[in-house]
């Protein structure tokens, strides 16, 4: 029974010298890659205040910032002037509206919704035209010279299949047309029509009086 006690202390002291001498080969490897590496600094206390970083250096090529000489083009130019004249204060032209403030995706999915919203986010029609009172009535595209090539216009085809969904008009207009457009002039005249001209009892000759 002693020689198996005996055994059974020889075996646990085995242990823990193997432990120790793991550990402390594990905890010199450490010390000397901490050493071989770059120089600590100075302990920094957790009061002490942030150390100012420097200033990031200039880039290479900077950017500047210049005004545009015009909000709209020639053709957009001609077109908002013309929209003024056939409105005749009795609404706003808006240019630059981007789509998604004028129409809203719905959807039971929130990425459903996401994805139809991002296509129409960076999107925007040349104007909006809104009632004095702010309701938005219809919107209007010009197309020029750039609505020719194909990527234009499948972005043309979607989004009059966005107008269309929503319920909303949306005119095109020919920037090399000669004369006013006959949809816009009956969308114009349906959204304020002329007022009737009213009848009037023809005026009654005044009677004279009869000589005495």
């Amino acid at each position: 029974m002693d020689g198996l006690f005996t055994l059974l202390a020889v075996l646990l002291v085995l242990g823990v010298l193997t432990v120790g001498l793991v550990l402390g080969a594990k905890a010199w490897k450490a010390l000397e890659g901490r050493d071989q590496g770059t120089p600590r600094g100075p302990a920094v206390s957790p009061d002490a205040a942030p150390a100012e970083t420097a200033p990031e250096p200039a880039a290479s090529s900077p950017v500047h910032y210049s005004p545009q000489d015009s909000l709209l083009s020639t053709p957009e130019r001609k077109a908002f002037m013309g929209l003024q004249r056939a409105i005749a204060g009795r609404g706003y032209v808006c240019p630059k509206v981007r789509i998604a403030d004028l129409i809203t995706p719905h959807s039971e999915s929130r990425s459903a919704w996401q994805t139809a919203f991002n296509k129409i986010s960076a999107k925007h029609v040349d104007f909006a035209v809104m009632a004095r009172s702010g309701d938005i009535l219809f919107a209007v595209e010009v197309d020029d010279s750039t609505h020719r090539d194909p990527r234009s216009q499948y972005r043309d085809e979607f989004v009059n299949a966005v107008f269309r969904q929503a319920g909303l008009p949306l005119i095109r207009l020919d920037a090399d047309a000669k004369g006013p457009s006959e949809q816009l002039n009956a969308l114009i005249a349906d959204l304020w029509p002329a007022p009737e001209a009213k009848l009037t009892e023809p005026a009654q000759p005044a009677a004279t009086a009869a000589a005495g």
